[in-house]
């Protein structure tokens, strides 16, 4: 039996201007050259997605198609920590020092940086969280898989965004910071957001009373026409004794003032996923959704991944970081425990996948799982 989230049906009525592409089709990259090797494998790839995007919109789902993607290491890391106390000169001892997660490391292979930007031209929107977004200040764009219907030059300017929107299917950035820290960062230091520049709008996902605090202020900086603030809720706060670190429950933001000590946290207090989506599905007319990061999003979206995600795709690098620098991709989800917890610790088996949906290929000296969540087609 399918899994069917979010079997509401979904209104016609929109308050949003935004008109995200409405379908997409797995087609090579267009060229005068010949299709590549590596193209006809990311168009497979995109094929299977593409295929699960229309079986999921045979069932009016008040919520979007999830593609969860990212690249990690041999050991699970998708980023390194920086060390930005520039105060502590002691290199052995690192205690007391604020550590920040960079995505800046490169990881992927050119054919697999590739196919990062052919499944972003697939999906109506792509998110990443509000920490990602302050470090890191992509700008979540396609610039190397033309659409079907284009004729692409070679020399099509990268920060044209009038020739990149006209060649390439363009993704919706959106951003999930729920108190709004990594905005108001940005924002306060006058740095330009990038993915502003290279979009005619980008989404920011944030908690209702951000949205009522910050609302003005971010406005007077972007127009609202450029940036939408999405107010959403906040799921159910519970204080249990934890590590206070930056990826700590489900909340985006990351921060950087986690001591790592055993403390009293919050848990569970980022944005309620489902209420997230279904603003997205709703208001901007989002169908499909790519979402990359960073760890603290990957950790809340696998940790819901039987009532949220449609499928996983992960790009395995052949390279090894280490704990002591590296960023676990999942450093956030603890499923084992979070089963114990619904189980009374009978069944645990983590988050496993039908073998029959599973594929595993290699493009250039990467290698792509890709999987269905789905219980059945």
């Amino acid at each position: 039996m399918m899994k069917m989230k979010g079997v509401e049906a979904v209104t016609s009525t929109s308050t949003s201007t935004s008109t995200p592409t409405s379908s997409h089709t797995a087609v090579a990259n267009p060229s005068s050259k010949a299709v590549t090797i590596t193209e006809t494998k990311i168009n497979e790839t995109l094929s299977k997605i593409c295929r699960w995007q229309k079986i999921h919109q045979k069932f009016e789902s008040n919520i979007p198609f999830v593609c969860v993607t990212y690249a990690q290491t041999l050991d699970g890391m998708i980023a390194v920590c920086n060390n930005n106390n520039n105060n502590n000169k002691d290199k052995n001892n690192m205690e007391g020092a604020t550590k920040q997660s960079s995505s800046n490391l490169a990881l992927s292979c050119e054919e697999t940086f590739q196919l990062t930007h052919a499944l972003r031209s697939i999906h109506d929107g792509i998110l990443i969280g509000g920490n990602t977004l302050f470090t890191d200040n992509p700008r979540l764009n396609n610039r190397l898989w033309p659409s079907p219907s284009s004729s692409a030059s070679d020399d099509t300017n990268d920060n044209d965004s009038e020739n990149l929107d006209h060649y390439y299917n363009q993704p919706v950035p959106i951003i999930m910071d729920t108190h709004l820290n990594g905005v108001m960062k940005m924002i306060k230091s006058k740095t330009t957001i990038r993915s502003v520049s290279s979009h005619n709008k980008i989404i920011i996902c944030c908690s209702e009373d951000a949205y009522k605090t910050y609302k003005e202020e971010v406005q007077s900086v972007y127009p609202c026409n450029t940036i939408h603030l999405c107010s959403c809720k906040l799921n159910e706060q519970s204080i249990e004794m934890g590590t206070n670190n930056d990826d700590s429950g489900s909340d985006d933001d990351g921060g950087d003032s986690g001591s790592g000590k055993n403390d009293l946290v919050l848990k569970g207090g980022g944005l309620n996923l489902q209420n997230v989506l279904n603003n997205l599905r709703r208001e901007h007319r989002i169908k499909s959704l790519m979402v990359e990061g960073g760890s603290s999003i990957l950790s809340s979206f696998i940790s819901q991944a039987n009532d949220i995600v449609d499928c996983v795709c992960v790009t395995i690098v052949p390279k090894l970081i280490g704990g002591g620098s590296g960023l676990s991709a999942l450093k956030g989800c603890d499923l084992l425990q979070q089963q114990h917890k619904q189980n009374n610790g009978i069944g645990l088996k983590g988050l496993e996948f039908d073998p029959s949906k599973i594929t595993w290929s290699t493009i250039g000296c990467d290698c792509i799982f890709l999987a269905s969540c789905v219980s059945s087609e």
